[in-house]
């Protein structure tokens, strides 16, 4: 079969596309301080009331994309399973839909220290609140009874429900130190590949699949979290 030829132009068209939409919701203005590690990928600085802030380099930004978007593509494809790790509550409808839609796990809020660790008791203890709300779920919400215990686990068990085991990789959206520090070192103490969106004030260490950007655009990281449930579905 004939390999069919991509006009140039369309390709310029749809770079010039990626790239206003990159600019126009300010994902390559980065967060300060400049972590020194991050030095190669700002290309200068933006003078905002006195105070300057980095620049990505566009260009660093969509290599990284498009690396992390084509191994997430291919975990898909061959049948992994991938957990979204995100703690920006402005996120958190967007991470439910394309984990939901996708057929994998996500986990919004606060994470759980031994999920990859120590998974078998934290396997467990999700799964015993599954048959939980399986069985009482109805009734709850008939009799209008409140349980902030109830509601705590519903939170942070029902993005995990469809894991049965440890996760192929981890997609980590999260600005908390402390939360990137934990997710990481048990991500990597189990050989687990981590994709993790990094601002300029974020260490790399331990992302295996760096994305390059403002994360706290939401709008581009939707944008984003849309283009990979599009195409996975």
């Amino acid at each position: 079969m004939k390999k069919e030829s991509i006009n140039p132009s369309t390709k310029a068209l749809a770079k010039f596309q990626w790239t206003t939409d990159l600019v126009s919701n300010l994902s390559h203005i980065g967060g300060v301080p400049l972590n020194p590690e991050l030095s190669s990928v700002v290309i200068g600085w933006r003078d905002e009331n006195g105070r300057k802030r980095p620049i990505f380099n566009l260009d660093s930004i969509q290599i990284s994309l498009n690396t992390s978007t084509n191994f997430l593509g291919d975990v898909h494809k061959d049948g992994g399973r991938v957990l979204f790790v995100n703690t920006n509550p402005l996120l958190n409808q967007s991470i439910k839909e394309v984990a939901n839609d996708t057929g994998h796990a996500f986990l919004n809020g606060r994470w759980i220290g031994g999920l990859l660790t120590n998974s078998h008791n934290i396997f467990s203890r999700i799964k015993g609140f599954k048959e939980v709300k399986d069985n009482y779920s109805e009734i709850k919400h008939k009799l209008n009874i409140k349980s902030t215990l109830y509601d705590k686990m519903d939170q942070s068990f029902s993005g995990l429900f469809v894991l049965q085991t440890l996760p192929d990789v981890i997609v980590l959206i999260s600005s908390e130190r402390n939360t990137r520090k934990s997710v990481i070192a048990e991500a990597n103490k189990m050989n687990i590949p981590v994709v993790g969106f990094v601002d300029t004030s974020d260490s790399p260490k331990g992302i295996d699949y760096p994305i390059y950007g403002n994360y706290a655009s939401v709008g581009w990281v939707k944008s984003i979290l849309r283009s990979w449930n599009t195409s996975w579905v």
